[in-house]
């Protein structure tokens, strides 16, 4: 290798160096010289270190410039390799510069792991804060902040205690110190929520229609002098009345809903169901064409014992198709309108106001079907 090759593999190297430096969060300026690189790998782990650079002192010039410049890169070689072996990775004389970017990777860098604890207010809590890097054991204080509201944090880094504030982010300026008196700060965020409050139905989902509001039975299982209110729909009132289902939501009042402290998303379901009617009927029914309309004939009757509510049953019509699905029927190609004609008629009945079911006969579901034929009388 020639003398030109080797210059330019030193400077690949010492570029390598430099890389490996900033990778690891170090910093070397553009206009600072290869005298500083050692400098910027011991300040990856000692934030006090100082520059001890001693060069052999520099021959005559006259005497040899070249002689000068080996000296002096194997000093700059030799202060690198001695940052190297300070931050705690073997470096032996015998390792080639090239390799010093592997071993630059190698130093565990003194450094605060833990960016953010989270909390719930009113809920203990035990942490330890991490470290990484240096020589443990570690020694924690604070550097220049507010004490975490109702905890403390020990020297060895444990936090704890009960948070007395909610829905709030609090900022920890910490400093770890490592047995050498190495030191890291980071700001840690400490992240208190709201303290969630659970709920439980204790009067079961569904009421039978009576025309009067309805209300879930909602209690809070963690704290049973919570403020609260039940909502319901989206129209958010606070009872309902009419046939159908709803969603309830609890929202949080009075001083259970002040300074954030208390959350919930506590959700249910409360259904109203309308009545029952029992059809009674032949289930093929026929008639003589006469030129006037008949109707399916049918009876009904309550399901449920109490005062009925308003509504009914409506009669729907359609003529007859050998293998219509009546689970999937269209009612759009039905009529109300009892039939004069002679045909086959296929009969739905539906129930209507606060009936929403009618017993089922066969297919259908909450709906009884039929078939109605009107047909010419016979000459015998």
């Amino acid at each position: 290798m020639t003398i030109l090759e080797k210059w330019r593999f030193m400077m690949l190297s010492f570029a390598d160096i430099k890389a490996a430096v900033i990778e690891k969060g170090g910093n070397i300026s553009a206009d600072k010289g290869y005298n500083r690189y050692a400098n910027a790998i011991r300040q990856l782990y000692s934030d006090t270190y100082t520059d001890e650079y001693a060069y052999p002192e520099r021959l005559p010039i006259a005497i040899s410039n070249a002689i000068n410049y080996v000296h002096w890169c194997k000093a700059v070689k030799e202060q690198i390799r001695q940052a190297i072996i300070a931050g705690g990775v073997e470096c032996g004389t015998d390792v080639p510069l090239s390799e010093y970017r592997n071993k630059i990777r190698e130093i565990q860098v003194l450094q605060i792991i833990t960016s953010e604890v989270i909390a719930e207010y009113d809920t203990p809590i035990t942490e330890q804060l991490q470290a990484s890097g240096g020589q443990p054991p570690y020694t924690w204080s604070y550097t220049n902040s507010l004490r975490p509201p109702g905890c403390t944090i020990t020297e060895d880094g444990i936090l704890s205690g009960t948070p007395t504030v909610g829905n709030q982010l609090r900022y920890l300026y910490m400093q770890v110190t490592d047995a050498t008196g190495r030191t890291a700060t980071r700001r840690i965020g400490l992240r208190i929520k709201s303290k969630l409050l659970h709920f439980r139905n204790v009067s079961g989902s569904c009421f039978q229609y009576t025309g009067q509001p309805q209300r879930l039975n909602i209690v809070c299982t963690d704290k049973s002098d919570a403020e609260f209110k039940v909502v319901y729909g989206t129209d958010r009132t606070e009872s309902v009345t009419d046939c159908g289902q709803y969603l309830a939501q609890v929202i949080l009042t009075g001083e259970t809903a002040k300074s954030g402290k208390y959350r919930t998303d506590y959700t249910s379901v409360i259904q109203i169901d309308g009545w029952t009617l029992a059809v009674k009927a032949e289930k093929s029914q026929v008639y003589t064409y006469d030129e006037q309309p008949h109707a399916f004939e049918y009876t009904t009757s309550v399901v449920q014992d109490g005062i009925p509510p308003d509504g009914g049953t409506v009669v729907y019509y359609k003529p007859y198709v050998n293998g219509d699905n009546t689970w999937n029927a269209d009612m759009g190609e039905y009529t109300t309108e009892p039939p004069p004609e002679m045909g086959k008629y296929r009969v739905c009945i539906k129930a209507t106001g606060k009936y929403e079911r009618v017993t089922q006969y066969y297919a259908g579901y909450n709906e009884w079907w039929g078939v109605l034929e009107i047909k010419e009388a016979d000459n015998d």
